[in-house]
């Protein structure tokens, strides 16, 4: 459900490189079907001094709406040996699943943890961080207290500790995490929320005899 890009890295090469991307279905990717991707061949950052490109594939929202590993190709043709068969690399695209760990609790509950598990990964969670409902990073706030949990068979759990629930912390926190390599910038946000309520006795003098009902809210 979140836009993402994928890319080949092309090292060594004497010219620029002809790119095109190949979909599940072993079809190409037109570069007209902005729709579904935003295909980059590359040309524009060759590098002649090292011989280097990139280049990416866009996946739209309406293509990463997926439930599990999918392989996509960048098929390579350096120019040098136009006319004959690309060589072809496989990227495989895994989908990344975010469990909001929200809770009900007690006014005056002590030590209230909440979380989000991230399930799906390939690397470790590169940052992760909590925002209450006005936007502001709880970690600056008192009484918080984030831990980011430990990776492991491609999953993590980070989560965010309120020293004492009070009516003021009834509210939806937001969990931003970056889920992969360091030069990508997408952060997911998922909402987990923390319902805090009070019981009031009604208490109430009765008359010996007389049928009375009592009652807490």
């Amino acid at each position: 459900g979140v836009a993402q890009t994928i890319s080949c890295s092309l090292a060594g090469l004497g010219s620029a490189a002809d790119v095109k991307w190949i979909d599940p279905d072993d079809k190409e990717i037109s570069t007209s079907d902005t729709t579904n991707y935003i295909v980059d061949d590359g040309k524009n950052g060759y590098s002649g001094s090292d011989g280097s490109q990139t280049t990416k594939l866009t996946l739209k929202s309406t293509k990463t709406d997926i439930s599990s590993a999918t392989t996509y190709k960048c098929a390579i043709t350096p120019l040098q040996f136009s006319g004959t068969e690309a060589f072809k690399e496989n990227v495989v695209v895994t989908p990344i699943v975010v469990t909001a760990g929200s809770k009900e609790v007690l006014s005056g509950t002590d030590a209230v943890v909440i979380s989000c598990k991230v399930t799906g990964l390939t690397v470790k969670l590169q940052t992760v961080q909590w925002k209450n409902s006005a936007g502001a990073d709880v970690k600056d706030l008192p009484d918080y207290n984030v831990a980011e949990g430990q990776f492991g068979s491609g999953t993590q759990t980070t989560t965010l500790t309120v020293a004492k629930a009070q009516t003021t912390a009834d509210a939806d926190y937001n969990c931003l995490i970056t889920p992969t390599a360091p030069d990508d910038t997408t952060v997911i946000t998922t909402t987990v929320s923390l319902n805090v309520f009070t019981i009031t006795p009604h208490n109430r003098g009765i008359k010996t005899g007389v049928a009375q009902t009592i009652s807490c809210s």
